[in-house]
């Protein structure tokens, strides 16, 4: 199987709230330069804005949109006050790789959960 090299959606909602998708060098480096590391992807749920790194291979491109939408679905669902910040990133880390793994080796339940749209 061809791993395609396709765009995210510019907007996703998760809850309530649209997020835009953007795939952008300089706002990772800005954050990065703040906190002296690198990201691959930021979610900033003040602007609703979800920020993936250029020139990714596709897959991790992927997994990395997912667990940016994670990130969106705790503040969502949990209101970012049941789990600190770091207990949170393990949560999501964990979920990531497994979640996107059977979503796509299981086409029907991705159908199946979203009512066939």
């Amino acid at each position: 199987m061809t791993d395609l090299r396709l765009s995210p959606p510019p907007n996703v909602r998760v809850g309530p709230h649209t997020y835009s998708v953007l795939v952008s060098d300089i706002p990772l480096n800005k954050i990065g330069q703040e906190a002296k590391t690198v990201f691959s992807g930021h979610t900033d749920h003040r602007k609703l804005e979800i920020t993936v790194a250029e020139d990714l291979a596709p897959s991790i491109e992927r997994a990395v949109v997912l667990h940016e939408l994670l990130h969106a679905c705790f503040m969502v669902g949990a209101n970012n006050e049941l789990l600190s910040k770091e207990t949170e990133e393990q949560v999501v880390s964990m979920l990531e790789a497994p979640l996107l793994d059977t979503l796509t080796a299981n086409p029907e339940l991705l159908r199946y959960l979203t009512n066939g749209e």
